[in-house]
């Protein structure tokens, strides 16, 4: 959702065009009215523009809030790294910097 289409390779909203279920849009739902939440689906079903999901993800702090769950498991996987490869620094280091790489690339 926050993807420049360029760097990503695709064009950037494709998963709601081809109605997928993201997290961003998974939260968004679950704070929504039930009437906002009918509305959201009626959207996806009839092409929803991408500005218009991103008014509604930022309106729930859906993105935000998926990056807090991102984080989260970035932090318990490299806790996990500690104990599997606690042998290995260079390996540990390495494997330790690519979750904040994913969760902060910009594209």
């Amino acid at each position: 959702y926050t993807a420049d289409s360029v760097l990503w390779g695709k064009p950037v909203g494709i998963d709601i065009a081809s109605g997928k279920q993201t997290l961003p849009l998974i939260l968004a739902l679950q704070s929504a009215t039930p009437a906002e939440r009918t509305a959201i689906e009626r959207e996806m079903a009839a092409g929803c523009e991408l500005g218009r999901m991103i008014e509604i993800l930022e309106k729930y702090n859906a993105i935000e809030r998926t990056l807090d769950v991102a984080r989260m498991h970035a932090r318990q996987a490299c806790a996990q790294l500690e104990n599997l490869i606690s042998q290995d620094a260079t390996a540990f280091e390495f494997l330790s910097t690519l979750p904040d790489y994913v969760i902060s690339r910009r594209y």
